[in-house]
């Protein structure tokens, strides 16, 4: 009897271990892996793997004590005299079906939902169905000891309670069991209550929000812009020739009036030139999204390419009155391109915004050619050009920052997870949030993490220094945190891009005076000391931009043959690393 007793013991707490030790294992440890700066994937891996080799070892252990409290029952009772081993498992099960249904068959049905909750917990966790597959293995846990003390009594006509000792352990490892999920489940929550703190946060310093808020910005009914270029869709085909005068590239080896070629067809396509200057000039202009269900449909990739295409012919106009030295209408063009650029600005998502900014950095690279090779002859249209790069620096400073704030909103407010690769690998059992809280919690530390961060590349447009401390802060972040690193890949292209632009604006401004130093006195300055402005101070070092006279090499398109050669001038570069460049 105490053999008997001390066997049943051993099954029903190797039971409990299966059942407890690896869950444990993965509650607290995966909590902590997911949790603790600068643990890193690999410990979350390690922990995975010891988990999955526990279960291995103890479900070994746990058929060892079921092959021997079998024997032991075949002693007792003297039904067969045959011992099994760990590995006769179907003819250890048939036996005992057959035993029971002999014997006690009142406890058949108990024993038959034991043999088939294990693999129905399987199914549902394939399904993700985790909450059900979490029931059947407490299913199978209840039978099986339900069915062992019923075969045990009947062996031995009396009752066969587990030893005290094994009660009490059994105890502890469901109490254990139970409190880590119940700790880190609170651990999530108070997490939870963070983030609506720092959403609410977020919402008083200026995000969007709710989507009825987006869908207005994104869909205004009338003449807007977007309908006037829906109009342009059958735009003319302009000849491979002529289109590549309008590279942003130098150029050399022209065939003779190739700009007046340009010109002519320019004046030729005059009524859609002129709707096009009717766009630039609208600047109330949107996108139109149409904001549904949280998602600007395919964000107006057709409306950009549209857009891309406006910008072209613009460009066409531009190069056109460069070539015949129209100055007035080179200064029209170059503010046209603006305008046409500003109607996107204002649109709170950053990949608009950052197609804003290759847009401008295109514009500039544009007078950046036109002082080089055409040169410009009134110091009106100088003038004119120099105030609208002030303005366009002016205006990004604030727009980038916008969009950082619409982006947010997009990501948090309007359905639109930060969370989405996570997504993607958890789709297939995104119901073990339920029964691994670790999941729910980075999901909250993420977001969390990514308010916080966008926060500081808000101020990161201002103080470009700042990006040295965000780029340090996401080195240390928890691994559970990492799913936002991908959300703010792109509000770190959008601030270093701007962080590029605003040097352009800023040494392109420079470049339009050295211009007229240089007509003026046939060479250039030795310094920018008598350009001190503090509109002129380079974004990210606060002093003024760098400045450096002699040799520069730039890439030369051979027009004739169009590929691309590095031709060295005599000159100045001003705003390094992103140049403007004059040559002498």
């Amino acid at each position: 009897m105490d053999d008997l007793r001390k066997s049943l013991s051993r099954v029903k707490l190797r039971q409990t271990l299966l059942l407890t030790l690896p869950w444990i294992i993965l509650q607290v440890g995966g909590f902590w892996a997911l949790s603790t700066p600068g643990i890193g994937s690999k410990a979350a891996i390690i922990v995975g793997e010891f988990a999955g080799l526990l279960i291995l070892l103890l479900s070994f252990s746990y058929l060892l004590g079921q092959a021997r409290f079998a024997n032991m029952i075949c002693r007792e009772s003297d039904s067969d005299k045959e011992f099994y081993g760990v590995f006769s498992l179907f003819r250890l099960w048939s036996d005992q079906l057959e035993y029971v249904r002999k014997n006690i068959p009142g406890y058949l049905n108990t024993l038959r939902v034991n043999y088939i909750s294990l693999p129905l917990a399987l199914l549902a966790a394939v399904l993700n169905f985790w909450t059900v597959a979490a029931g059947m293995v407490i299913v199978w846990y209840v039978t099986g000891g339900l069915v062992r003390s019923a075969v045990a009594r009947f062996a031995s006509g009396r009752d066969v309670i587990i030893l005290t000792r094994t009660q009490i352990s059994v105890a502890l490892l469901l109490i254990m069991a139970i409190a880590s999920w119940s700790i880190i489940r609170d651990q999530s929550e108070r997490e939870k209550k963070a983030l609506r703190v720092a959403i609410s946060q977020a919402q008083s310093a200026g995000i969007l929000l709710n989507n009825s808020a987006l869908e207005h910005l994104y869909y205004l009914d009338g003449e807007n812009g977007v309908d006037a270029v829906k109009k342009l869709d059958s735009l003319p085909i302009v000849p491979v020739h002529l289109a590549n005068l309008t590279s942003s590239g130098w150029m050399e080896n022209l065939p003779v009036n190739a700009y007046g070629e340009l010109e002519k067809f320019v004046s030729h396509h005059s009524e859609i030139m002129a709707k096009i200057s009717q766009i630039g000039r609208n600047s109330a202009a949107r996108l139109g999204f149409e904001f549904r269900q949280g998602v600007p449909r395919d964000f107006g990739l057709k409306l950009l390419q549209r857009y891309r295409k406006v910008e072209e012919f613009e460009r066409l106009r531009f190069y056109a009155a460069a070539g015949v030295g129209n100055d007035r209408a080179v200064s029209e063009s170059f503010q046209a391109q603006g305008e046409i650029r500003r109607q996107l600005e204002t649109e709170p998502v950053l990949a608009i915004c950052s197609f804003a900014m290759t847009m401008e950095l295109r514009r500039i690279a544009a007078l950046e050619r036109l002082l080089n090779e055409f040169g410009i002859g009134s110091d009106q249209t100088e003038a004119e050009i120099s105030a609208d790069l002030a303005r366009s620096d002016r205006e990004f400073a604030t727009n980038v920052v916008w969009a950082l704030k619409g982006e947010g909103a997009i990501y948090l407010l309007s359905g639109i997870d930060p969370l989405s690769k996570l997504e993607r690998f958890s789709g297939v059992v995104l119901g073990m949030v339920r029964i691994f809280p670790a999941l729910r919690y980075s999901r909250y530390i993420s977001q969390r993490t990514y308010l916080e961060m966008i926060k500081m590349y808000e101020s990161a447009v201002a103080d470009f220094k700042q990006l040295l401390a965000i780029e340090e802060k996401l080195t240390l972040l928890p691994l559970g945190a990492t799913p936002a690193i991908g959300a703010l890949r792109n509000a770190d292209h959008a601030v270093k891009q701007y962080l590029m632009l605003s040097r352009k604006l800023r040494a392109a401004q420079v470049a339009l005076s050295l211009d007229r130093y240089r007509k003026a006195h046939g060479m250039f300055p030795d310094s920018l000391k008598a350009y001190s402005s503090s509109t002129l101070v380079d974004p990210y070092t606060k002093e003024l931009l760098s400045y450096k006279k002699g040799e520069f090499t730039v890439d030369v398109i051979d027009l004739a043959t169009m590929k691309t050669r590095q031709i060295k001038h005599e000159g100045v570069k001003i705003g390094w690393p992103d140049s403007f460049r004059l040559k002498r």
